[in-house]
């Protein structure tokens, strides 16, 4: 999509987000400390997930990156982020169906990274 249509998108209509991938998850049995590590290990749970978003009515996917950075991945013994980034990325676009896939990385959570130390 170029800029112009996106522009013209936003204009004439408000866009829904999906939401907040780590409430789903820890509301089902995917009790782990990254999210993220989902997108390598259960890509069909983060699929699913997304397929419900875009069932609820969202018009933009967020691929599943909230922690996925270089500081967070670090104090959980896991630096290859752009496997996690990737995934994530492939992931959202199969289920997508014609919706936009929007990237973010969101936490850093320093302060946690300080105390682990």
């Amino acid at each position: 999509m170029k800029r112009s249509e996106f522009k013209n998108l936003l204009q004439e209509r408000v866009l829904f987000l999906d939401g907040a991938y780590g409430t789903e998850f820890f509301k089902s049995e995917y009790k782990i400390d990254l999210i993220e590590f989902l997108n390598i290990k259960e890509p069909s749970a983060v699929a699913k997930i997304q397929k419900e978003y875009i069932l609820a009515g969202a018009d933009i996917l967020l691929i599943n990156a909230f922690s996925a950075n270089r500081l967070k991945l670090r104090a959980h013994g896991y630096e290859e982020r752009n496997k996690h980034i990737g995934s994530a990325v492939k992931i959202a676009k199969s289920v997508a169906n014609g919706k936009l896939v929007f990237g973010g990385i969101f936490s850093l959570c320093v302060i946690d990274l300080q105390k682990k130390k």
